[in-house]
């Protein structure tokens, strides 16, 4: 068993006597960091599944029971997404193969604009409209690949029912 494992079952065994130390130590050992200090209170803040989260924890000797289970239950849905990441770990090829519904409107300029409306932010711009279908492209392959690798939650078009 590794040491960061240790620590964590030591604080899922007796979290009624876990020092502040000790807590923060297992909130770093999953990626938590402390964004402020206030007064006694911190702020340590996560990503999980895309989205930020924050767990504000006063520092106490020993930290309340309820901080510890707060800080386990995060951890718990850290180590569940690590889990799925694993075994589905999908792909820039898996996301580009996904038929995106592209919106085209054209401009009173004679510009074309291409949207996917799913993938907020998407959009661009051509000459005409095949010209905007190719910018499209180029468009999603980069709103997904730094999706990716910033390990934001990705939207799926709804598949068809048969």
């Amino acid at each position: 068993m590794s040491k960061r494992a240790k620590r964590l079952q030591r604080l899922r065994k007796t979290p009624k006597n876990v020092s502040f130390d000790d807590l923060r130590m297992v909130l770093e050992d999953y990626g938590f960091t402390l964004e402020r200090s206030s007064g006694s209170h911190h702020s340590f803040k996560v990503q999980i599944a895309g989205e930020f989260r924050l767990l504000v924890v006063p520092y106490s000797k020993p930290v309340k029971p309820i901080y510890v289970k707060d800080a386990i239950e995060l951890i718990d849905e850290i180590i569940i997404e690590c889990r799925s990441e694993k075994t589905m770990n999908k792909t820039l090829e898996y996301y580009l193969s996904l038929p995106y519904t592209i919106e085209l409107t054209p401009d009173e300029d004679g510009y074309w604009f291409a949207k996917i409306p799913l993938l907020k932010g998407c959009i661009t711009n051509g000459e005409s409209r095949e010209d905007a279908l190719t910018m499209i492209d180029d468009a999603k392959r980069l709103w997904l690949e730094t999706a990716l690798s910033l390990g934001m939650a990705i939207p799926e078009p709804e598949r068809e029912k048969a």
